[in-house]
């Protein structure tokens, strides 16, 4: 099998649009959606207690950032679970201690503000040129093909080990981890 990127999922942290905070670190991320920090004033912002809006513990987006923004720690107990970024995005919206994290798509919805990481905030141009600290590609792996025309079936592969077979119905999981 052949892997080619084909190309980068950008995970946007979000804020509600009166939050005060113009930005974040790697660390101060972790250290609020793990928990460790359970007020705004902890980092900057005016004083409240954060509320925490996470996907689902089935979405691959829950396994991704739990890894690339909390180094696989667990979330905070009291992370409220969403079944998706649309979700998050209007329940962020809606309370102004609220901090969630979304698909580059899902930026744009209304009482909602995106932090940069760093100083950078996610854009396509910084997921993919890999500068934004939450990305991770998506891997098309593929066979060789065979003297005789379609005799092996190309498979789908994305960051997650799934495979899927062009043609049949259902993802084969190739580890324990799962998407949504």
């Amino acid at each position: 099998m052949k892997p080619t990127i084909v190309a980068y999922d950008g995970i946007a942290v979000i804020v509600n649009s009166a939050n005060p905070i113009k930005g974040l670190t790697k660390k101060q991320v972790e250290q609020i959606f793990t928990g460790d920090v359970t007020d705004w004033s902890a980092v900057g912002g005016s004083g409240g207690k954060i509320s925490i809006y996470t996907r689902n513990t089935s979405s691959g987006t829950y396994s991704d950032f739990k890894e690339l923004a909390m180094k696989k720690r667990d979330y905070a107990a009291g992370s409220q679970k969403m079944a998706g970024n649309e979700q998050i995005a209007a329940e962020v919206g809606k309370n102004p201690n609220g901090v969630g994290y979304v698909g580059l798509a899902y930026t744009k919805a209304g009482g909602i503000k995106v932090m940069p990481i760093d100083g950078v905030l996610p854009s396509v141009k910084t997921v993919h040129g890999q500068t934004y600290p939450y990305c991770a590609p998506d891997v098309l792996l593929h066979e060789r093909r065979t003297k005789r025309f379609g005799q092996r079936i190309p498979r789908f592969h994305d960051r997650s080990h799934r495979t899927k077979d062009r043609g049949t119905s259902g993802f084969r999981s190739r580890s324990n981890r799962s998407r949504g």
